[in-house]
C-alpha cells in the first residue's frame, strides 16, 4: 500500500501536494469559525457591537473553506486514481508474462475479480481510505486540542466519552456491513436461481418441480429482506444515541457557563467560549463515524490486497531466446514429454520433424493430444523435457511479432473483435497496408463479397453480415496477411455442410501454397499429398513412448 503512495506523490507531485495543502487548509477553516463565534458573542455582551470585520472574516474563511474542501476531495479522487491506473497496468503486465498454464488452472471470472474487482478495492482504500483516515484523524486531534486549550474540565470529560463512542460506532458499523454482505449474497443467489430457471425450464415443467425452485426463490428473497431489516435496524439505532450523547455533553457544557465556584480554572467559560466549545462537540463525532468507516474499509480490503499481491509473485515464464539452434527440419520435436499434470501426461519422449512446405494433418480421439500439439508448436506451453525448434529457434522465446509473422492459426470457430473490417484482419496491427488485406480477401474468396460493402474496410463489425462460411474464410484471410511461413488449422470442417466444406476447402489449398500445413481434421480430404498423423493408431500400435520420426 505504501509504495503505491510513494509511486502516486513521485510521478503526480503537484497533485499531491495540492491533496496536502487543501486538507491542512480544510482542518484549519474548519476550527476558526467557532473561535469567531466565541469572540463575537463574547464583544456584545460586553457591549462592544464592533463585530462587522470579525463577521465579513467568518463569511470569508467559510467560502474559503468550501473551496478547500471540494480541492480536497478532487485531489483524493484523483490521486486514487492514480494509483489504480499504476496497479492495473502492473497487473495487466504481469498477466501478459504468466505461463499459459495459468489460464488454465484459473477460471476467466477469477482473473477478471483480481483486475477489476480487487483493484477496485485497493484503489478505494487509498483515495477514500487511507487519506481521509490521515485527514478525519488530523481533523480530530485539532478538534481536542482546542477543547482542551478553552476548557480542560471539558477536555477530560470528552476523553472520557470518546472511547465509548468509538467503540459502539465501530459495533454498529460492523454489524451493519455484515448484514449488507448478507444481502449481496442473497440478490446474487436469486440472481443466479433466474438464468437457471429460464434455462431448466421445460425440465422443471415436465417434472413439476416448479414448487420446489418458488420455495428455493422465496428462501433468498427472505435471507435477503432479513440482512435488510439488520441493516435499518442499526440504521436507526445509530443516529439516535449519538445525538443523546451531543445533547447530554451540550447540557454539560450549559452547567460551565454559568461556572463551578472553585473550580473556575478548570470549567468556568465565558458564554462565547461556551457556545464555541458545542460546535465542537458537535462536529466531534463526524470525523470518529469516518475513521469507523474508513478503518473497516482497509481490513476488508486486506483479503484483496493479499490476492494482489499472492498474484504479483506468481513465476512468469521463461522467455529467453538462446538464438538459434542447428536443425535440417523446419519444425523438430525432439523426445518431448508434456502433461497437464504430472500424473497424466499427455506425450512422453514424443518427437516429430516437419520439413518446409509439407502438408500434414493429424488425427485421433479427444484426449489424444491433438491441441496440446498445436499449444506447443506455438510455444504457449513449455515442454517438462525434451526440445521443441521452429526454424532453429525455441517458440516458447519468441516475440509476439515474430509468432505472428512465423505462425498463421485458421481457428475453428473465428471471433470477431470490435472494431471494423480492417481490425478483424489486422487485429489492430498497424503496419499491414490495406493491398495486403485486399489480396488476402481475393485468396480466399471473399473479394466480391468485399466489393459489395459500402464502406470497404471501414465497415464497423455489427454491418459485416457474415455466415459461418464466410467467418471462416474471414479466418483464414486472417490468418495469411502476414504472410506467415506456418498454417495451423484447427478442424476447419467440424460443422459445415458439404457445400462450404467445398468452398472452405478450395480457400485453404490456395492459402497453403508455398507454406508449411499442420491441420487438426476428422475429414482427410484437404489436400492431395497430406500425410496423416493418427495419434491414436500411433499410440495403440507402439504405446509409450511413441516417435513419430520412427513412423516417417
Amino acid at each position: 500500500m505504501i509504495q503505491g503512495i510513494l509511486a502516486s506523490v513521485r510521478f503526480h507531485p503537484f497533485t499531491s501536494a495540492c491533496m496536502i495543502l487543501s486538507i491542512i487548509g480544510c482542518i484549519v477553516a474548519g476550527l476558526i469559525p467557532p473561535l469567531l463565534m466565541e469572540q463575537i458573542i463574547n464583544r456584545i455582551l460586553d457591549g462592544n457591537m464592533d463585530v462587522m470585520g470579525l463577521c465579513i472574516l467568518w463569511i470569508c474563511i467559510s467560502a474559503v473553506n468550501c473551496i478547500l474542501e471540494v480541492c480536497r476531495e478532487r485531489t483524493i479522487i484523483i490521486t486514487g486514481q492514480n494509483v489504480l491506473y499504476q496497479m492495473r497496468s502492473a497487473l495487466l503486465k504481469k498477466l501478459k508474462d504468466l505461463d499459459t498454464s495459468y489460464f488454465d488452472q484459473h477460471a476467466a471470472g477469477e482473473i477478471s475479480s483480481i483486475i477489476i474487482s480487487d483493484t477496485d478495492s485497493a484503489g478505494t482504500v487509498f483515495s477514500g481510505g487511507i487519506i481521509s483516515m490521515v485527514a478525519d484523524a488530523c481533523s480530530l486531534i485539532g478538534i481536542l486540542v482546542v477543547i482542551y486549550v478553552k476548557s480542560r474540565g471539558l477536555f477530560l470529560l470528552v476523553l472520557f466519552v470518546l472511547p465509548f463512542v468509538a467503540i459502539y460506532t465501530r459495533t454498529v458499523q460492523k454489524k451493519m456491513l455484515e448484514s449488507q454482505k448478507e444481502n449481496r449474497q442473497a440478490v446474487s443467489e436469486s440472481a443466479a436461481i433466474l438464468p437457471e430457471t429460464g434455462q431448466t425450464y421445460e425440465t422443471v415443467y415436465a417434472y413439476q418441480a416448479q414448487p420446489y425452485m418458488e420455495h428455493r426463490f422465496d428462501r433468498t428473497i427472505e435471507k435477503g429482506y432479513a440482512a435488510l431489516r439488520h441493516v435499518s435496524f442499526y440504521d436507526a439505532v445509530y443516529s439516535p444515541v449519538i445525538v443523546t450523547v451531543s445533547s447530554i455533553l451540550t447540557g454539560v457544557m450549559m452547567c460551565l457557563i454559568a461556572g463551578f465556584t472553585g473550580m473556575s480554572d478548570l470549567f468556568g467559560v465565558s458564554a462565547g467560549t461556551g457556545v464555541a466549545l458545542m460546535t465542537y462537540i458537535t462536529k466531534i463525532f463526524d470525523p470518529i463515524e469516518s475513521l469507523g468507516k474508513e478503518i473497516q474499509a482497509i481490513q476488508e480490503a486486506q483479503a484483496a490486497f493479499s490476492r494482489l499481491n499472492d498474484f504479483m509473485a506468481l513465476p512468469e515464464k521463461n522467455d529467453s531466446d538462446t538464438g538459434v539452434i542447428p536443425c535440417t527440419h523446419q519444425i523438430e520435436i525432439r523426445h518431448v514429454s508434456f502433461g497437464y499434470t504430472t500424473e497424466h501426461p499427455v506425450f512422453h519422449d514424443f518427437s516429430l520433424m516437419v520439413d518446409a512446405g509439407a502438408h500434414n494433418i493429424v488425427t485421433g480421439r479427444t484426449g489424444s493430444g491433438k491441441s496440446t500439439l498445436f499449444a506447443l508448436i506455438q510455444g504457449l506451453y513449455e515442454p517438462q523435457a525434451g526440445q521443441i525448434l521452429i526454424e532453429g529457434r525455441n517458440p516458447y522465446a519468441l516475440s509476439e511479432i515474430q509468432r505472428r509473422e512465423l505462425f498463421g492459426v485458421v481457428e475453428q470457430k473465428t471471433a470477431l473483435i470490435e472494431g471494423n473490417l480492417r481490425v478483424q484482419l489486422t487485429l489492430h496491427r498497424p503496419d499491414i497496408q490495406d493491398e495486403t488485406l485486399i489480396s488476402a480477401l481475393y485468396t480466399v474468396g471473399l473479394y466480391d463479397w468485399y466489393t459489395g460493402l459500402s464502406d470497404g474496410l471501414d465497415t464497423g463489425r455489427d454491418r459485416l453480415k457474415l455466415s459461418d462460411g464466410q467467418l471462416q474464410l474471414l479466418s483464414i484471410a486472417r490468418a495469411i496477411v502476414c504472410n506467415p511461413r506456418i498454417l495451423l488449422m484447427d478442424e476447419m470442417n467440424a460443422s459445415i455442410d458439404a457445400a462450404t466444406e467445398q468452398m472452405v476447402n478450395h480457400a485453404l489449398q490456395k492459402a497453403a501454397q508455398g507454406r508449411t500445413v499442420i491441420s487438426i481434421a476428422h475429414r482427410r480430404n484437404v489436400f492431395h499429398n497430406e500425410l496423416v498423423i493418427d495419434l491414436q493408431s500411433i499410440a495403440q500400435t507402439h504405446g509409450f513412448p511413441y516417435n513419430l520420426t520412427e513412423m516417417r
